[in-house]
């Protein structure tokens, strides 16, 4: 596994955009273009990824818990029942890649589950001026596809409420690992 940067990570994420648009992603990170035997994948292919995961610095409560019904409220919720840990992160969505590395957690730009999904400012719908979190639970294949499922609140529900959407993996999303 490549460790980078945060500000490797959003330059390279920055890059990555930039190429897609120009049709270079193929060309910069070296992958044969899709042809029809490439995307004859089985649909829904479950994806399971073995990542060193760091376990960084913890607390004892849910640092956004005066936030309640928020998005950083409900991903550490979500955290902290699939992991027994609260993640001393802090920050608004779009902040937590940078606060999360710094703190020792494995941030990475290939969707995990098991994760915090954090999306930028715009990103899938994601507030313009904070972005958004989620918790991943299931990162697959479909149609060529790769998706994600998250568990989030404050996105279409009731605040406090949990909701679940399947939404595609795109350049502006990143993964901070859940040990």
């Amino acid at each position: 596994m490549t460790v980078h940067t945060i500000a490797e990570t959003r330059a390279g994420r920055r890059r990555a955009g930039i190429a897609a648009a120009s049709g270079l992603l193929t060309a910069l990170i070296g992958l044969a273009p899709l042809t029809a035997a490439t995307t004859a994948i089985a649909d829904p292919a479950p994806i399971v990824v073995a990542q060193n995961r760091a376990t960084g610095q913890t607390t004892d409560h849910n640092l956004a818990r005066d936030y309640y019904g928020q998005c950083t409220w409900g991903a550490y919720e979500k955290f902290h029942e699939h992991t027994g840990l609260w993640p001393l992160i802090g920050g608004n969505a779009k902040d937590m890649n940078d606060n999360a590395a710094a703190r020792g957690w494995t941030v990475v730009l290939d969707a995990e589950p098991r994760s915090l999904v954090v999306f930028e400012p715009g990103v899938h719908g994601a507030d313009p001026n904070y972005g958004h979190v989620g918790w991943v639970d299931e990162v697959f294949i479909e149609n060529g596809v790769k998706k994600i499922r998250i568990t989030e609140t404050n996105a279409g529900g009731a605040l406090g409420e949990f909701t679940t959407r399947v939404l595609p993996d795109v350049v502006g999303m990143s993964y901070i690992l859940a040990p």
